[in-house]
């Protein structure tokens, strides 16, 4: 249901969105120390926004997506996070 860090395996946004920008929704989401992985997608990669990501321990995508990358990122990160709330880091 998305209410809690918990609920959640993986956060996907792109970075370009009409109200906000997804570096926007990221960094709130970790002001709230939400450890949940994230991915941001972006036609926009530079080093600015690759620098934001990195400083959000996000993974930067670039589009056009590699649907390869991008399954192979997500199943990275969601395995790192299942391995760190195992051992209590939630």
């Amino acid at each position: 249901n998305g209410r809690s860090p918990g609920d959640l395996d993986l956060i996907v946004t792109d970075l370009d969105m009409p109200v906000v920008s997804g570096l926007d929704v990221f960094q709130g989401l970790r002001s709230a120390h939400w450890k949940t992985p994230l991915i941001v997608v972006t036609g926009y990669d530079t080093p600015e926004v690759a620098d934001r990501v990195a400083r959000l321990d996000a993974a930067l995508l670039p589009k056009p997506l590699d649907l390869g990358l991008f399954f192979a990122t997500a199943r990275r990160l969601v395995a790192g996070h299942r391995l760190s709330v195992q051992h209590g880091e939630r």
